[in-house]
């Protein structure tokens, strides 16, 4: 027996319509992010992408789940642009956030000193790898003493 989902008091809609047309949306939604990280680092005349784009992606691609690609992007940036340093200490800073949020802590330790040692002069990118730095010592410090 079919049971008819009433919206409005004017539309009847069958359940089984309606959790397809659910399933729909939902396949639509994730095929169309899918299209937005692709990892693609020269712009549509195959010159490569600016610093400054190439680290919107890769935040573009950590904001969707795609940790993996972000980290692509930000490498990018410190091979092809080694004297933006103000873009490279940021890649830096960014691939150590990514570890830090997927809980790889030492890894994540590994790129914000690389930010801290590398770049001294890029007093904001600094300033937030240490702040990065303090929270995951407070991490290690709680874990420590449960232990």
């Amino acid at each position: 027996m079919r049971f008819p989902l009433i919206l409005n008091n004017r539309i009847k809609i069958n359940s089984k319509k309606f959790l397809f047309i659910i399933f729909i949306i939902i396949l639509s939604t994730i095929f169309s992010c899918y299209s937005l990280i692709k990892y693609e680092i020269n712009d549509k005349e195959g010159k490569l992408l600016s610093p400054e784009k190439l680290l919107l992606k890769g935040q573009q691609a950590y904001d969707y789940g795609y940790y993996d690609i972000a980290i692509k992007y930000y490498l990018t940036i410190i091979e092809k642009y080694p004297e933006e340093t103000y873009y490279c200490a940021y890649a830096y800073y960014e691939i150590g956030f990514i570890y830090y949020a997927t809980k790889k802590y030492e890894e994540a330790k590994k790129y914000l000193n690389i930010v801290i040692e590398k770049y001294p002069d890029e007093k904001d990118v600094v300033f937030l790898a240490n702040f990065l730095l303090s929270k995951i010592k407070d991490i290690e410090n709680k874990s420590n003493k449960k232990s």
